[in-house]
C-alpha cells in the first residue's frame, strides 16, 4: 500500500499491542550517560510513541543532504533470513560459524561448510527484499543517501534496486578461489555440488534441520563425511565464498572507501545492527569523533549506546519504522 496508508495501518496495529508487551527508547542520549542505569532508556511504546519516535527520525533523515546508513541482520530478518545476536539469534542456541581459519586449514571444516551451505543457500537465495530495504532504495534514488554499509552478505540491497551499496563482508552469492583468485557465481557452483551430491538435499531436508544465518544449514543429526566437495574449474584450488569469515580481516582498501563516506557524509543510521562487531562500529566511532549526527533503528541495546555516544535510538523493527518515517519525510 502507499505510504501513508501504510502509516495508518501500522500505527492502529502498534496502539492495539497490550501494556507492556513492547518497550522503546528514542530520546537523544547525552554523551556519556549510563545506558543501564538510565531508566528513560526503558518506557512502553504505546502507538503515539512509536509516530512520535519516528518523528524524529524522520526529522533526523530530512536534515541531512548525505547520509551514510549502516546495516545489519536486523534489516533482513523479516525476510526469513535468521541472525546471530538478536531476541532469536542463532548464538543463543549454540550455533557456531565457520572461522577463516577453519575454512582455508582444515579439508573437513570445509567438506562440512559445503555439506550445510549446499541446502541452505536453496532457502537463503530465494529470500525477498524487505519493506526497510525498499525505503532505503528509495532513499537512494532520491539522492539522499551518499552510501550504503551493509554487514549483511545476503544481496537484498541490490536486489531491491539500490546501487550505491558496500557490502563490507563480501557477497554469498559470489566464490573466489584461494589459489587463482578466479571468482565465479555461487548459483553456478550450487549446481556443481548437487550434481556432485546427488539427492544429498532431499535426504537431508527429509531428517531435518534448521536455516541459520549467512545460508548456513544446521541438521538435527549431522551428516557423516559422504560429501563432494568441488574444486575450482580453472586451477583446482580451494573455493571459498566471496565473504569474511570470522576471524579474517575486511580488506583495507574497502574500509578506506567507508571511512571517507562518513567524511563527506552529514550523518550516519545505523538500521538492524547491534554495532557487536567492530568491523562496523569502527564507523560510528570515527563519525562520533567528527561530531556528526548518529541515528539507531534496533531492537534492543547496540554497542553506540553502551560506548555513550550520542546518539538518538528508535527501538523498534526495522520494517515499521522505516515505513512509517518515510511516510512522514516532506
Amino acid at each position: 500500500p502507499p505510504p501513508f496508508d501504510m502509516l495508518r495501518w501500522l500505527a492502529a496495529n502498534l496502539l492495539a499491542v497490550p501494556s507492556g508487551a513492547r518497550q522503546a527508547s528514542y530520546r537523544v542520549r547525552p554523551q556519556g550517560g549510563a545506558w543501564r542505569e538510565d531508566p528513560a532508556w526503558e518506557q512502553e511504546l504505546s502507538g503515539d510513541e512509536a509516530i512520535a519516535a519516528c518523528k524524529r527520525l524522520a526529522e533526523f533523515v530530512g536534515a541531512a543532504n548525505q547520509l551514510v546508513i549502516i546495516t545489519g541482520a536486523g534489516i533482513s530478518t523479516s525476510a526469513g533470513i535468521p541472525d546471530y545476536r538478536g531476541k532469536a539469534g542463532s548464538y543463543r542456541t549454540g550455533h557456531q560459524p565457520v572461522s577463516h581459519g577453519d575454512f582455508t586449514g582444515k579439508e573437513s571444516a570445509r567438506q562440512r561448510y559445503w555439506q550445510r551451505s549446499v541446502v541452505g543457500f536453496e532457502m537463503f537465495n530465494q529470500s525477498p527484499p524487505t519493506p526497510a530495504h525498499d525505503v532505503l532504495t528509495k532513499w537512494t534514488r532520491a539522492g539522499r543517501v551518499r552510501r550504503i554499509i551493509t554487514q549483511n552478505v545476503d544481496g537484498l540491497h541490490q536486489r531491491s534496486g539500490a546501487d550505491c551499496v558496500t557490502d563490507l563482508h563480501g557477497r554469498i552469492d559470489r566464490v573466489i578461489c584461494l589459489k587463482c583468485k578466479a571468482t565465479s557465481s555461487r548459483s553456478s557452483l550450487q549446481g556443481r555440488l548437487k550434481e556432485a551430491n546427488e539427492h544429498f538435499i532431499e535426504r537431508a531436508l527429509q531428517e531435518g534441520g534448521k536455516q541459520q544465518p549467512d545460508g548456513d544449514f544446521q541438521f538435527d543429526d549431522e551428516c557423516g563425511g559422504d560429501f563432494n566437495v568441488c574444486t575450482c574449474s580453472e586451477c583446482g584450488g580451494i573455493l571459498k565464498p566471496d565473504v569474511t569469515f570470522f576471524g579474517d580481516n575486511v580488506p583495507k582498501d574497502r574500509v578506506d572507501m567507508c571511512m571517507a563516506d562518513v567524511n563527506s557524509a552529514d550523518a550516519v543510521l545505523v538500521i538492524g545492527s547491534t554495532l557487536s562487531v567492530y568491523s562496523a562500529f569502527r564507523f560510528v566511532q570515527h563519525a562520533a569523533r567528527l561530531e556528526k549526527p548518529i541515528a539507531v533503528v534496533n531492537l534492543g541495546e547496540t554497542r553506540s549506546e553502551r560506548s555513550g555516544h550520542p546518539v538518538l535510538k528508535i527501538n523498534m523493527k526495522c520494517d515499521e519504522a522505516m515505513v512509517i518515517c518515510d511516510g512522514l519525510l516532506k
